[in-house]
């Protein structure tokens, strides 16, 4: 069996967040890939709810975000969700690096997966309990790719599965009942105005 070949690191590359007037239209890119990384592009109006960057870390979330230009690094092995993007928790083997950018009318948002080699491609789907914190589910996906195409179809089931009854839903700790949960919706969710849960 011959060997497959690593992609070589990219050191210089470029997304294409506006035109060359530096205009740009609302909507969203698909995920894409760049060398060891998968890049997402999203161009949200301001008025649209902001999307922040959430962590779970001993049943206590930590929201991330500010006005202007910002970066996050999330952790591989770090629970995290963007809220009014997912409404489910993402578990990768591989870091997520959250970028926005504010410009005249649009707020330009870039999710840059992956960028380790050797990675099993190993993904987790989990929800917590806004209440008390306690993990209400958690369903595992090894090997299941890279994050951008999980995140868009992979982790589909988990939400099928989760949102099937309200016993799924249900908080084993206090008994709190989860909304059902919302998939990957580039400015759809959004424009619903969908809650943070």
């Amino acid at each position: 069996m011959a060997a497959q070949g690593i992609p070589e690191p990219i050191l210089s590359w470029t997304v294409q967040l506006a035109d060359e007037t530096g205009r740009a239209e609302p909507g969203a890119e698909p995920w894409r890939a760049v060398g060891q990384h998968e890049v997402w592009v999203g161009r949200y109006p301001v008025a649209l709810p902001t999307l922040r960057v959430q962590e779970m870390h001993s049943n206590r979330c930590a929201e991330f975000g500010k006005p202007g230009y910002y970066m996050h690094r999330v952790p591989a092995g770090t629970p995290y969700r963007i809220s009014h993007l997912f409404g489910f928790w993402h578990i990768a083997d591989a870091d997520l690096t959250w970028l926005q950018f504010e410009r005249s009318g649009l707020t330009l948002y870039v999710a840059l997966a992956g960028g380790s080699t050797g990675l099993a491609g190993d993904h987790a789907v989990a929800w917590y309990c806004a209440q008390c914190g306690a993990e209400i589910s958690r369903q595992a996906f090894p090997r299941a790719g890279r994050s951008g195409r999980f995140l868009t179809h992979g982790s589909q089931p988990a939400l099928d599965a989760f949102n099937a009854s309200a016993d799924q839903r249900r908080c084993p700790a206090c008994g709190w009942e989860h909304p059902p949960a919302y998939p990957f919706s580039p400015l759809e969710t959004a424009e619903a105005a969908i809650p943070p849960w």
